[in-house]
């Protein structure tokens, strides 16, 4: 069997076609793969730089709140002081209530007692 020029042509037009086809393929699939591992590369360091960037942006709203992230333990006394005067001021307030509810009821008692003497007083 003897083949025309014309279907010559066209059996490598075809096999031209395959194999610029699966070349392209191939191309695109190791460019993949270089552009997963570059992305991989990337997420890799921007953790640190996250990291980073967190750390210092706690950094700076500490220190606009007035603290001094430097020196840790110093910052525990300040928080444990803080601590200290909170509870005593709400102690304060509870004792505060106490007594001004005892002077309350002291008065309405001796008001009730005086009341009572002047009815039967008469």
């Amino acid at each position: 069997m003897s083949l025309t020029p014309e279907q010559v042509e066209d059996i490598a037009v075809v096999a031209a076609s395959r194999a610029a086809r699966d070349a392209a393929h191939a191309a695109v699939e190791e460019a993949a793969k270089k552009a997963a591992e570059q992305a991989a590369q990337k997420a890799a360091m921007s953790r640190e730089e996250a990291s980073t960037l967190v750390a210092e942006a706690v950094r700076q709203t500490l220190l606009q709140l007035g603290v001094d992230s430097t020196n840790p333990l110093e910052m525990q006394r300040d928080f444990q002081h803080l601590r200290q005067w909170r509870r005593a001021g709400e102690d304060l307030r509870g004792k505060g209530m106490f007594v001004l509810l005892s002077i309350f009821l002291s008065g309405l008692v001796g008001l009730i007692v005086v009341g009572i003497k002047e009815w039967f007083g008469k």
